[in-house]
């Protein structure tokens, strides 16, 4: 039962970290100059986050907590509260920054024909969505470092 914990668990980080990977590959796409679909590159990452980000966080958390729930001395370990806090942090982000600003940036670049560009606003949004996706992905797999390594953190146990 503890592989397949694991193994689900594995899974849902790796569908969590590539689903903002590639919301983070569109929304700079789509703030590039000479973008051509900056609507369609948003409706791309609004997807990914609301079809695939969530779901693999979900997995992610359940298979986590039962994993934890079936070896309690989990709950010793240090690095395993450092990757939780990296966890909430990242998912934390991903449901209140990220995917809010996704579905602003859908609902206003709907309205803008292909060959205009994007306007300021929007503009500033794609910079904050990709910045905090850029972040989301550098938590996430400082979380998944810690779980492959499980260092020795100070004063915890081995």
């Amino acid at each position: 039962m503890q592989r397949l914990l694991k193994f689900l668990h594995v899974s849902g980080s790796a569908g969590f970290i590539g689903s903002v990977a590639a919301t983070l590959a569109a929304t700079v796409t789509a703030g590039s100059p000479g973008s051509s679909e900056p609507a369609a590159a948003c409706i791309v990452a609004v997807d990914a986050i609301r079809w695939v980000a969530l779901p693999s966080l979900l997995l992610l958390v359940i298979a986590g907590l039962l994993s934890i729930a079936l070896r309690p001395a989990f709950l010793d370990q240090r690095w395993l509260w450092a990757k939780a806090v990296l966890g909430i942090a990242a998912g934390g982000i991903a449901l209140v920054v990220v995917l809010p600003g996704l579905r602003r940036l859908a609902a206003l670049t709907v309205a803008v024909s292909p060959d205009q560009p994007i306007d300021t606003a929007s503009a500033a949004t794609l910079g904050t969505v990709s910045a905090w996706s850029a972040a989301i992905v550098l938590l996430a797999l400082a979380a998944t470092a810690l779980g492959v390594w499980r260092p020795r953190l100070a004063g915890g146990a081995d």
